[in-house]
């Protein structure tokens, strides 16, 4: 992914590298937050995925300033 990231940036195609690198963002985030989870109910930690107003206006923002970006 990286080398992907770097190759293309030397030929100076923007969209494709900024394409790969919310797309390795995107399988980060969606392999961490479940592990996170799971890690704190193991641990006894009351944590949920039920986000509040706040975490779903900035999760909503970031989503529409992203594909504006694109």
């Amino acid at each position: 992914m990286v080398f992907g990231l770097h190759s293309f940036k030397r030929v100076q195609i923007r969209d494709i590298s900024l394409g790969v690198a919310l797309g390795s963002a995107s399988q980060i985030m969606m392999f961490v937050v479940p592990l996170c989870v799971i890690t704190a109910w193991i641990m006894g930690i009351q944590m949920t995925l039920d986000f509040g107003l706040l975490e779903t206006g900035c999760l909503a923002f970031s989503i529409f300033l992203t594909a504006f970006t694109l």
